[in-house]
């Protein structure tokens, strides 16, 4: 998978009666034309379905489930492309080991068969965890819920643990919108779907078409294509790490817009954000980041500070602003507490945004201070020692 944040995941239903695209790429020639369109367009990763989940469904057996989705990973691993399969059944994870592309494996029943777990434990195989209520063929009866958010929250921070007893690392959550959830269900999980990255795991945003949009809108799954972008981009901004979508093309411009923004943002109040967080930030909480090995470094994210910590036989504590992206990479700038003279330029690579993590001396770039500037590009040369002055009194 590539490594920059946001990622796109498209749908590749191998399906007849999906609710949205069923039936378009049953033959493997089409599904070949589609993948190699989608790669044009900057997808991600793919995901690949062999079985419909829209609701009163049933599932196929495992042999029509396998006929209809092997061929047609025959084709996809040719691409050196990642991608993950939408299954539930450990026959079926068994047979797609063999792929060297294969990325995740996601499974929408919310874990209902262990035995997926031993399978991926080991092979560098993620783990998509969705919550569920219910089966497709029963989710849409009566979903009821108490607390939505926090059933949901609480589901899957269980089901991690299994997953992680199991010696399964590499999970993302997916919040399940329309999987035994009511349009209200749905929409108050969006509202606070930031409530997820408390989990300390990427999180998977699937609004694509859904009828949480069209039925809201009287309208049909064709005709929801501006809604589910425009909900994507809101689940984006509010902690969401993977978008999966039927439309890429329309999700990735959108993007390159909202990244736009987003650092144009950054370079008009980067000044302002110093002297707010020097009013905010309890200078007491310094003392509680730790490292747990030798030669690495610990990365707390507060708002635009990361407080690391740097074990070589004494303990640095450094505030790190984060300055722009570039490509997979953040650009950073920080100081020692301990001399507050010291400054270093580095890069650190840009998935250690998506939670607190430890992140070892072999993933930080450092580079010196001409390079430094050369590759910032957004601040002057003359502006630098501004920047430099903001974090000592920051520091002071």
């Amino acid at each position: 998978m590539k490594k920059h944040t946001p990622q796109i995941m498209w749908i590749l239903n191998i399906t007849p009666d999906s609710f949205y695209d069923g039936g378009r790429y049953l033959r493997v020639e089409d599904a070949k034309q589609q993948i190699e369109k989608m790669i044009a367009e900057g997808v991600d990763i793919i995901d690949v379905g062999g079985f419909s989940s829209k609701p009163g469904t049933t599932l196929p057996t495992v042999e029509e489930e396998l006929g209809r989705i092997l061929p047609v990973l025959d084709v996809l691993d040719t691409y050196h492309m990642p991608f993950s399969v939408d299954t539930c059944r450990s026959e079926v994870v068994k047979e797609i080991l063999k792929y060297k592309n294969l990325r995740y494996t996601n499974d929408i029943s919310g874990l209902t068969d262990e035995k997926i777990l031993p399978l991926i434990s080991g092979t560098g195989v993620g783990y998509i965890l969705m919550h569920i209520q219910g089966t497709p063929e029963t989710m849409q009866q009566n979903p009821h819920y108490d607390d939505v958010v926090s059933e949901v929250y609480n589901f899957l921070e269980k089901k991690i643990a299994v997953i992680q007893a199991a010696g399964v690392t590499d999970i993302v959550v997916d919040p399940g919108f329309g999987f035994g959830k009511t349009i209200e269900h749905n929409y108050g999980l969006l509202r606070n779907i930031g409530r997820l990255t408390e989990l300390g795991y990427p999180v998977l945003a699937g609004l694509s078409r859904k009828s949480m949009i069209w039925r809201l809108l009287d309208t049909t799954p064709d005709d929801t294509l501006t809604e589910t972008v425009a909900l994507h981009l809101f689940a984006l901004q509010n902690g969401a790490n993977i978008l999966r979508v039927h439309d890429v093309k329309e999700h990735v411009r959108a993007l390159k817009i909202s990244e736009i923004i987003i650092s144009s943002s950054r370079e008009e109040d980067i000044f302002d954000k110093w002297n707010t967080l020097k009013k905010q930030v309890d200078r007491r909480e310094q003392k509680n980041f730790y490292v747990k090995e030798r030669e690495v470094w610990y990365v707390h994210i507060w708002k635009n500070i990361w407080y690391e910590s740097l074990w070589k036989g004494r303990d640095f504590k450094r505030p790190v602003l984060v300055l722009k992206r570039i490509g997979s990479m953040f650009l950073c700038v920080s100081m020692t507490t301990k001399w507050k003279k010291w400054f270093f330029y580095y890069e650190l690579p840009s998935e250690i945004f998506a939670k607190p993590s430890y992140v070892t001396l072999s993933q930080v770039k450092t580079i010196d201070h001409k390079r430094f500037i050369e590759k910032l590009g957004i601040i002057p040369k003359k502006e630098f020692s501004e920047i430099k002055k903001r974090i000592r009194d920051f520091l002071s």
